[in-house]
């Protein structure tokens, strides 16, 4: 039996997971990537936290933003690659996100934009939680968000991000 593109769409990234190869992981060796207590993955040197002058450090000065960026707002955007790659500083100057739009932003633990969903699954394990398109590894006060193209079972966007206080 197969389903067609409308019904595996309607089910969103869980069903997408399983049309994945979702089983062959689960009998696999593969164990889940990440567990309570792990500190988030580094970006090309770059770790949650880190002071704005080390990203500038290590990429330069960002490109130039086409909207500006609003003094006001909580989170301060370093756009570089064209804008593939964008980091976000807080009040604080520390890193707050980490995101990646296109495969030329780079690869976070291995799993870059463009990437088939079955790739991130054998590297990353199953998302702790899903919903629509969206998987979510959540570990403790840090996460990865997952965006992917059902359709075509490519990742489409990545975020890392620290998660504030409850």
């Amino acid at each position: 039996m197969t389903l067609g593109r409308r019904t595996a769409l309607g089910c969103g990234i869980g069903m997408a997971l399983a049309l994945a190869g979702l089983q062959a992981h689960a009998q696999s060796a593969f164990p889940d990537r990440w567990q309570s207590g792990d500190a988030p993955p580094d970006f090309e040197g770059i770790r949650l936290g880190d002071p704005r002058e080390r990203v500038l450090q290590l990429f330069g000065e960002p490109d130039p933003s086409p909207l500006g960026d609003d003094p006001a707002a909580s989170l301060h955007t370093l756009r570089y690659r064209d804008g593939a790659l964008l980091i976000a500083t807080d009040a604080s100057n520390a890193v707050a996100r980490i995101m990646l739009s296109r495969p030329e932003g780079g690869a976070l633990a291995g799993i870059r934009v463009g990437d088939r969903i079955g790739a991130m699954l054998r590297g990353w394990g199953e998302p702790t939680q899903s919903r629509g398109s969206v998987g979510r590894y959540q570990i403790d006060d840090w996460t990865i968000m997952v965006r992917a193209d059902l359709a075509e079972q490519k990742v489409l966007k990545l975020m890392l991000a620290r998660m504030a206080p409850q």
